[in-house]
């Protein structure tokens, strides 16, 4: 009898409306497939890999009576293809260190992605922004020169992506000189705004510079819009967002932040942005909390949990598929530079100056960067190495939860959050339902 070789932990779940789903934790491969497959793959995988078709095929008789050794092997085929199951054992075992090779973060890897804040003013006072120390005092902010000197010392160790954010990014009337003036064919710019602040003038600049743009926008009902935002450039928002449906509707994507107030209206908000804007691009994300106060109750959880399956479209949240996460980016992959141009992890731990790493302008800020006990810390925030994580068959779709919550909570960098954890949880089942498919025929 033919024998497959699959990960101990295979994951097989069904979702209320029908779709299955297999994960292979061990190697993260992933697909989706029909009740059949389910079938087939407990009946081999509770045989200990040993393919007998007539044990199967009898597993079938009231939903497929006619199911051959021919469809049996085709979906096998299929399923050895996405590496679910494998011939031979040495197949298995590579394909899981392969994955650990391809992924073991290594200290000497310099980021890959720089959080820029130009500025730490807003003209916004959103209830829920992480960035609670805005100020209005513009006193100690990089220089346009100094701000173009950062970005190519940052863009020389290998940084490409750069995210502008603030703080409003559009508060700075020099913005459009700095991008411009160290633009470059390899360089990605992202710019994050409310939206407020467009106008005739810095919306062509900005676009011939700008390679994302992503408007913050809670809900396209004022009143809603407003418990969260604030209402003072509600009409101006939605008029700059007719500009870009206009001109650059592919350049614009929509965010709204998940809260009490707006989570029965974000589907409507993604349909009328497509049907009123031709805006497709569109990602909603929950409230994370500031505090332990902030900290939603697990029924909260739960009832988000229960609306976001009920009402909310894949295309709404699953706008990325299963990508691996061994953990969180912050210090690693990611860096954030505030308006002064001190080093942090990540945008999230700005002003916590415990975690400032050096500054940018220093002449051996790179040698701080890399050497710093802090980035060192970060790196260690594995979910092979977090207790509660590593047995977690989710866990590399998850990356751990989010040190930045952990730490405004409960001042540790790897403290369990079951709330998200919980809601982690159901966003991986969603993302892995948009895998590829496979089927008994």
């Amino acid at each position: 009898m033919m024998k497959l070789f699959f990960d101990p932990d295979l994951l097989i779940e069904e979702s209320d409306d029908g779709k299955v789903w297999i994960y292979s934790s061990g190697n993260h491969k992933w697909l989706k497939g029909n009740s059949a497959v389910k079938i087939l793959v407990k009946t081999i995988a509770q045989n200990s890999g040993i393919v007998d078709f007539e044990k199967i095929k009898s597993e079938f008789i009231d939903h497929r009576p006619k199911l051959s050794d021919e469809e049996i092997k085709q979906a096998i085929d299929d399923m050895v293809k996405a590496e679910i199951f494998f011939y031979r054992k040495a197949n298995l075992e590579e394909s899981i260190q392969q994955f650990k090779r391809e992924y073991q973060i290594q200290k000497s890897q310099p980021p890959k992605i720089a959080y820029l804040h130009p500025t730490h003013r807003c003209n916004f006072h959103c209830w829920y922004c992480y960035n609670a120390k805005i100020t209005k005092d513009k006193s100690n902010e990089l220089s346009t020169n100094d701000w173009i000197k950062s970005i190519e010392k940052l863009e020389q160790i290998g940084i490409k992506k750069f995210v502008i954010t603030g703080g409003e990014p559009l508060l700075r009337e020099d913005l459009y000189e700095i991008l411009k003036r160290t633009k470059t064919t390899t360089i990605s710019y992202e710019l994050l705004t409310n939206g407020s602040l467009f106008n005739e003038e810095n919306f062509w600049k900005l676009n011939s510079v700008i390679d994302r743009f992503v408007i913050s926008l809670d809900s396209l009902d004022k009143e809603i819009q407003g418990r969260n935002r604030g209402i003072k450039y509600f009409n101006h928002i939605l008029k700059n967002i007719e500009m870009f449906s206009k001109y650059f509707p592919e350049k614009l994507w929509i965010r709204s932040i998940i809260t009490s107030d707006n989570i029965n209206d974000i589907e409507r908000t993604r349909r009328e942005l497509r049907e009123r804007y031709n805006i497709s691009n569109y990602v909603a994300t929950i409230f994370l909390p500031n505090s332990y106060e902030q900290i939603p109750s697990m029924p909260d959880i739960k009832k988000l949990i229960k609306i976001e399956n009920e009402h909310i479209s894949e295309e709404t949240f699953l706008n990325y598929g299963p990508n691996y996460k061994l953990k969180c980016g912050g210090g690693t992959s990611i860096i954030a530079i505030d308006a002064k141009g001190d080093i942090y992890p990540c945008q999230n731990f700005i002003e916590e100056t415990q975690f400032k790493i050096s500054n940018v302008l220093n002449d051996n800020w790179y040698d701080e960067l890399m050497d710093s006990p802090i980035r060192e810390r970060f790196r260690k925030l594995s979910v092979n190495e977090k207790e509660i994580c590593k047995e977690c068959p989710y866990r590399y779709l998850c990356g751990g939860g989010c040190p930045a919550i952990s730490w405004r909570v409960y001042k540790r960098l790897d403290a369990f959050l079951p709330f998200l954890c919980e809601y982690l949880r159901n966003d991986a089942r969603r993302r892995l339902m948009h895998s590829s498919t496979v089927k008994v025929r």
